[in-house]
């Protein structure tokens, strides 16, 4: 068994996205981390129009200092929904790491 050191607070949710091959965790503070299973870093060449999570939406969930309630991916891996203690539901184009609803 192996620890791996990917975020500095306890992650509350791990899954797999199996259309993109990639690994999403989310910590106590709303750190969304992508990852691949494989080599544990970022992941190339798996069809995401991202190189770097500071070029997506993800990172302003850290903000708004709020805990992850849920957090789930559609079946097809399009979609990343999250709701935090702010009562908001938020959804993401996983591929572009773009926030496209937010339902309160």
């Amino acid at each position: 068994m192996e620890t791996l050191l990917v975020h500095n607070h306890p992650v509350k949710f791990l899954m797999m996205n199996w259309e993109f091959g990639v690994c999403i965790s989310v910590d106590e503070r709303a750190y969304i981390e992508i990852w691949d299973p494989l080599t544990f870093d970022f992941p190339e060449n798996k069809g995401l129009d991202f190189e770097f999570k500071m070029d997506t939406d993800y990172n302003q969930l850290v903000s708004l200092n709020s805990i992850p309630l849920a957090f789930n991916l559609s079946p097809k891996g399009k979609y990343l929904a999250i709701m935090l203690t702010d009562r908001i539901l938020r959804l993401f184009n996983f591929k572009l790491g773009r926030l496209v609803l937010s339902i309160s």
